[in-house]
């Protein structure tokens, strides 16, 4: 056990215009210091800042203006981030890609996004020809100028940046405004389609800032192997260490036995994940062995943890911490300080951050009472600036007055801690990851042969909750469970498709005619208990 005391942290950078500004800040500040690392490769600030320069330069010359989108399609490496800031530093909108999306998924993203320029930083991974699948986009898709794959073809691109002058990109940088979108995230809702959050310089810096004060630890040292389509990637790991001047430390690929290890030999100081990420860690034989000295915090979001996995990250460390947010509210909005308090690290998800504007309200809007039920509503000049193109669920999801309607139910408890009571949609977690029931039933029911399908959240003591399918087929069809998970393997990602399918004669109904989805959970929990 690390019984290490640590006083607790206050930012120690200033709040800066954009998100990339920090980029000449930390090149000034601290030039020699190791930036992000993959493997033996590192980055110094003072080359960071200089690769930014560089791929900025060559934006421009590819004709990229404010407001543009640049897609990037990688894994989790220094390279993403270098492009990420690059984009937003001239006013362009940053996307990225994630090569575990099937090609129908990829090809929604790309088709509602209208990138004008597309990365691609993976090669012929998992049997896939990936500039393949892009280049064949460009057929139905203008708007697209460029493919950029990495080796020659980048390095040849970047040389177009030479022709943009210093005044040139000062020019473009000062153009660009703090509420401008930077980072386009693309989320489902309640219609199954992924709609993009549009999420500006202002609320990823303040994140940043204000997250630093509870995940932060001095020198700041943290994995990310998240895959870079997701805000936990860009925002609540790579922007929180590069805003505050630590150090990266990417993974490619999440591998229980490698992340063991870089705790003791990168020296990890805060330790965040979600608990599927800990619980793997936990279960895998290298753990006996793993070196815990240099951790100062330990973190965790996306999720809510069980009471043995709390305890057991308390007695690893005293000083864990949990989160709320969205991918719509940009930061993590409520915290639990690092502490050893069971309760609330398991029962709550803590209290609003005093930067933020948070409150649990009834539906007409007004501030529900201690113990009373309502909506998490969130407020600010951080929150996102909208759903790309989709003015109609901008509407729904923001009021009038500027609240952001999460869907989560929750109460205030009378210490001033949240605790979440449900979801108003029907989107689950799994590992993490947001699952939505229609966009995997719409998946399952392009099947030939599938008449009806129905996805319900079921516990899992690993991922927290997992999918179960009811399949409905049409009469006479001889589909089986093997071939319904083949063809959502197929059509979605991985972390999408269900745990778990039954098919069933008929499914239960209500009497206006739709399916009973809370009979079809029951059953779902009822089958799981009884291991049938």
């Amino acid at each position: 056990m690390n019984n290490m005391a640590h006083t607790s942290l206050s930012c120690k950078v200033p709040e800066l215009r954009l998100i990339s500004d920090y980029v000449a800040y930390h090149g000034e500040v601290t030039p020699d210091s190791v930036a992000m690392t993959l493997g033996k490769a590192a980055l110094t600030y003072s080359e960071l800042a200089d690769q930014v320069s560089a791929t900025a330069r060559a934006l421009l010359a590819s004709g990229i203006e404010r407001g543009d989108r640049v897609a990037f399609l990688a894994k989790p490496s220094p390279e993403f981030m270098v492009n990420f800031l690059a984009t937003a530093s001239i006013g362009a909108i940053w996307m990225g890609l994630n090569p575990k999306y099937r090609q129908e998924e990829l090809r929604y993203v790309v088709a509602d996004a209208d990138p004008c320029l597309i990365f691609c930083f993976v090669v012929d991974d998992d049997n896939r020809d990936y500039a393949a699948e892009l280049g064949r986009f460009r057929e139905d898709m203008p708007e697209i100028r460029e493919i950029i794959s990495k080796g020659d073809d980048f390095d040849n691109w970047i040389q177009k940046g030479r022709e943009i002058s210093t005044n040139d990109l000062a020019v473009a940088s000062q153009a660009a405004h703090a509420n401008d979108s930077a980072l386009l995230v693309y989320t489902s809702g309640t219609t199954g389609k992924p709609k993009g959050a549009m999420l500006p310089h202002r609320g990823l810096v303040k994140a940043a800032r204000v997250q630093y004060r509870y995940w932060g630890a001095d020198p700041l040292i943290m994995q990310n192997y998240f895959p870079i389509n997701h805000l936990a990637c860009v925002g609540d790991i790579s922007c929180l260490v590069y805003v505050n001047g630590g150090r990266l430390v990417f993974m490619e690929e999440f591998d229980v036995a490698a992340v063991i290890g870089q705790l003791g030999n990168e020296g990890i100081t805060s330790w965040a994940g979600i608990p599927t990420t800990f619980q793997m860690c936990f279960d895998h034989p290298d753990w006996k062995d793993a070196d815990l000295s240099t951790l100062q915090v330990i973190a965790f979001g996306g999720a809510a943890a069980s009471k043995s996995m709390v305890e057991r990250l308390i007695d690893i460390l005293p000083r864990v911490s949990n989160a709320y947010g969205q991918t719509e509210t940009v930061a993590q909005v409520t915290f639990t300080p690092p502490c050893d308090d069971v309760d609330r690290l398991v029962n709550t998800i803590g209290k609003p951050a005093p930067e933020y504007e948070v409150r649990v309200a009834r539906d007409d809007g007004s501030e529900a009472n201690i113990d009373e039920t309502g909506e998490i509503r969130v407020r600010g000049d951080f929150i996102m600036n909208g759903y790309w193109r989709r003015s109609e669920a901008t509407a729904e999801a923001l009021t009038e007055d500027g609240w952001l309607l999460t869907g989560d139910l929750a109460r205030r408890r009378s210490d001033g801690n949240l605790e979440i009571v449900g979801r108003l949609k029907e989107m689950f977690k799994s590992g993490g990851y947001n699952v939505y029931p229609l966009e995997v039933e719409q998946a399952v029911e392009l099947l030939d042969g599938v008449a009806t399908a129905v996805v319900v959240p079921v516990p899992d003591a690993l991922y927290s909750e997992v999918g179960h399918a009811f399949i409905q087929l049409a009469p006479g069809c001889e589909l089986t469970v093997d071939d319904l998970r083949l063809h959502c393997k197929a059509k979605l990602a991985n972390y999408k498709v269900p745990k778990v399918f039954r098919i069933v004669g008929e499914l239960p109904m209500l009497p206006v005619g739709k399916v009973d989805r809370s009979a079809v959970k029951r059953l779902a929990i009822d089958c799981t208990a009884s291991g049938s």
